[in-house]
């Protein structure tokens, strides 16, 4: 093991957008950079298959699943690509300016909607419905090369975060895969090292700062096994349910997902186009007994609902997750639920039904202002974290551009 023993600038633990962001600029600026991730760096398609083999769970109350991508680029392999603005009001509330950043990730990263030629039939008539019956419906800012997109290949014309880790290497960083991070250990100057599993064997890397980004639940687990035990008291998950129904007149294979929509709403919840892959649709189908809808994919038309749950719940020690929902986020859900179906019914669609609820984007367990500062340092001095973790207030929304924008602060904080 390449790293054991030895000493490094940062460590970085976790390789999604956060720590991929923070692992590049600091390769960048010359700093002598480790990053572990407990996943592979083997290739990563849009087939179930691969994509089964990087994702991991956890289960809330009610059995709801929270994805998570394990592996180099983190769940950032796994997303639909929206590259959504950061709400600078509320990081400028707790201390963060981010525009900037923002503006430097859009620099180094490729962000456009997708090219009218690229739309597939089923987003064509999602939006025209929902303009219809006067819904803000607007194109998404996407992650993705412009000139990849078609819509036979949509996955391919993705950026995501492994990009930036392959790039940290060719600067001089040093990435070590299924590594398993298990402490960090510090004394009362602060951070020292962080030990971690790796072929059956425990080592450990040292370091005088290192990088959280293990994501919601990871870095909160990590961040209490570390003696911070307000870390995991309260979060959110930004739960996230399908709505489809089969329309006349469409015969399609899969499309880019989420090509429009509407981003917010006073009501706390999002909209957007969401093709399925076909074993989703079944799934989502055969959960509420609609077998009738099993053959009827490619006459398909979904939407998805995501809402901006409140913060509430706890992460255990050791990773477990407990919370309820409230009835108000419970309410959410079924307002953004009704108004989904009422743009497909106006589209033709026939027979409607949604999926259980999942959740897509666990964060606020390490919040800035309770345990981290403004500048992401915990209370061991050389500890920070960068993930979704530290937003500060409700969410609901994706969050890869604000966690490239913080990565990219980040870097310019500890290098200064």
């Amino acid at each position: 093991m390449s790293a054991a023993n030895r000493q490094f600038d940062a460590i970085i633990v976790g390789s999604g957008p956060g720590g991929a962001s923070v692992a590049r600029a600091l390769s960048l600026r010359g700093k002598h950079v480790l990053v572990l991730e407990a996943g592979s760096d083997a290739p990563v398609d849009d087939s179930l298959w691969t994509q089964a083999r990087v994702m991991r769970m956890n289960f809330i109350g009610g059995g709801v699943p929270i994805i998570k991508g394990i592996t180099s680029g983190g769940t950032s392999m796994l997303y639909f690509a929206c590259a959504v603005e950061p709400p600078l009001d509320l990081f400028r509330r707790h201390g963060i300016e981010l525009a900037e950043y923002v503006e430097q990730v859009r620099k180094e990263v490729p962000i456009a909607p997708i090219p009218e030629q690229a739309i597939g039939p089923r987003a064509r008539r999602i939006f025209q419905s929902a303009r219809d019956l006067g819904y803000d419906w607007e194109p998404i800012q996407k992650f993705v090369y412009a000139r990849r997109c078609d819509t036979s290949v949509p996955y391919n014309a993705r950026w995501n975060a492994r990009s930036f880790v392959q790039e940290a290497c060719r600067n001089g960083a040093v990435l070590e895969t299924r590594a398993n991070v298990t402490r960090i250990l510090s004394d009362d100057l602060g951070v020292r090292a962080v030990e971690f599993r790796q072929s059956g064997a425990t080592h450990r890397a040292e370091a005088e700062v290192v990088v959280l980004a293990a994501g919601g639940v990871g870095s909160a687990q990590l961040l209490r096994a570390s003696g911070i035990e307000r870390a995991g008291r309260g979060f959110f998950c930004d739960p996230v349910i399908s709505v489809s129904g089969a329309v006349d007149g469409i015969d399609a294979a899969r499309e880019h997902p989420m090509v429009a929509g509407v981003l917010s709403s006073d009501e706390g919840f999002m909209l957007a186009d969401m093709t399925l892959h076909p074993a989703q649709y079944w799934l989502s189908a055969a959960q509420r007994l609609h077998l009738d809808q099993l053959p009827h994919y490619r006459k398909a038309l979904t939407i998805m609902v995501k809402a901006r749950d409140e913060i509430d719940g706890t992460i255990s020690r050791k990773g477990r997750v407990r919370r309820t929902f409230s009835h108000e986020d419970q309410e959410r859900l079924r307002r953004g639920r009704e108004c989904a179906s009422e743009i497909l019914e106006n589209a033709g669609a026939k027979r409607i039904f949604h999926s259980f609820p999942i959740g897509a984007h666990p964060g606020g367990t390490a919040r800035v202002g309770d345990v981290v500062d403004a500048n992401l340092q915990t209370e061991i001095e050389g500890l920070f974290v960068c993930d979704c973790s530290v937003i500060p207030e409700p969410w609901g929304r994706p969050p890869s551009l604000t966690l490239l924008a913080l990565g990219s602060r980040l870097a310019a904080y500890l290098d200064a």
